[in-house]
């Protein structure tokens, strides 16, 4: 089955009961966050952390509960979105442990301030971004020289696919890539040293890094 283009994210995010739907929704599918949560665990965040289309912010928060000494940026495109993640996870805000910032994968420019990353993430949300090429580009431009970026998300399978209906889970699975479609929009960005890997049971990983040129005799 051929990639079906993300619908209207308004319909999903952009209103107000669509947010507290989607986030509670998060919350009870915490299974998704197993596997991620293990490669951040190898991975060894410290400081700051950069997350990118973040919703209401589940991952960061399971982020910060896990390693006590990690706080996270969350970059999230939608105004209900960062409403609903400050009225489900208000410790979290309060303590400065996650900040939410309004912006979107392909425009980082309100983050300039912040420097440069040691680690950088998005949990499903890759398979959000119009243009995905772009949105890369910019936050490896954010990385710090030994910094990581981290790619989770949904791995589209063919016979899930064909299950009827629109359910979000499956509308989702419907717009994620394959291995081979990943490969093909990493293989043409210049400058970075990228992974993937296929998880179990229906989610992909990426590890991306820059490529560090050595001078000539040394």
């Amino acid at each position: 089955m051929k990639r079906i283009l993300p619908e209207n994210q308004e319909r999903f995010f952009g209103g107000e009961e669509a947010a507290k739907k989607y986030a509670a929704a998060s919350e009870r599918m915490g299974f998704k966050y197993i596997s991620f949560l293990e490669y951040i665990e190898k991975l060894k965040p410290e400081g700051t952390i950069l997350e990118i289309g973040a919703g209401s912010g589940i991952a960061a928060v399971k982020i910060v509960r896990k390693f006590r000494d990690v706080s996270v940026i969350c970059v999230e495109k939608f105004d209900e979105m960062i409403s609903a993640g400050k009225k489900f996870y208000p410790e979290e805000v309060e303590a400065g442990k996650i900040k939410f910032v309004k912006g979107d994968a392909s425009d980082l420019s309100k983050l300039k301030e912040a420097g440069k990353f040691d680690f950088i993430y998005s949990a499903y949300s890759f398979h959000f971004w119009l243009k995905p090429v772009t949105a890369i580009c910019g936050i490896v431009e954010m990385l710090n020289e030994k910094g990581v970026f981290f790619i989770h998300d949904l791995r589209r399978i063919n016979l899930i696919c064909g299950i009827p209906g629109k359910a979000g889970f499956i509308d989702s699975m419907r717009s994620s890539y394959t291995l081979k479609e990943a490969e093909e929009i990493l293989h043409g960005i210049p400058g970075i040293i990228y992974k993937i890997n296929k998880d179990f049971p229906v989610m992909l990983s990426v590890k991306i890094s820059k490529k560090r040129v050595s001078c000539p005799g040394k």
